[in-house]
């Protein structure tokens, strides 16, 4: 089954940089131009992952991603930005806000590369907690 990613950014162009470098992966990609339209399409579909712009308008990346994983807590969530903010990323990271974090411009091979990372670690973590789950006596 495709995985399916909702991308979110303020700029056209890099939604569309960012479909066109994760669409040669064979993921589901739907695009939002801002936070609102973001959190109404998690509202009536599930999405693996979430990979939005920190800076926009009205509501920061983080805070959407907070908000999503809130509403659908299995969601994932990459954080791309501009102006890095080293601390505030580890942290997130840290709380398990976002997966990872990147910083524009990326590299397609760095974004890619995350995300397959991104998904593969849900896969192992999941895997582990199937055998303890069927080790446990």
């Amino acid at each position: 089954m495709k995985r399916s990613i909702l991308l979110v950014d303020d700029e056209p162009g890099v939604l569309f940089a960012l479909k066109y470098s994760l669409g040669r992966d064979g993921y589901q990609l739907v695009t939002a131009l801002d936070a609102a339209s973001a959190l109404t399409l998690i509202d009536q579909r599930q999405f693996d992952l979430v990979v939005c712009d920190h800076c926009m308008p009205g509501m920061s990346g983080l805070e959407l991603l907070c908000e999503a994983r809130h509403r659908r807590p299995s969601m994932l969530g990459v954080l791309i930005t501009g102006i890095p903010d080293l601390e505030v990323a580890t942290d997130a990271v840290r709380r398990g806000d976002i997966s990872r974090y990147l910083v524009k411009p990326w590299d397609d091979v760095d974004l890619r590369t995350t995300i397959k990372l991104v998904f593969e670690n849900v896969r192992s973590t999941g895997r582990v907690a199937r055998v303890l789950e069927e080790a446990a006596p």
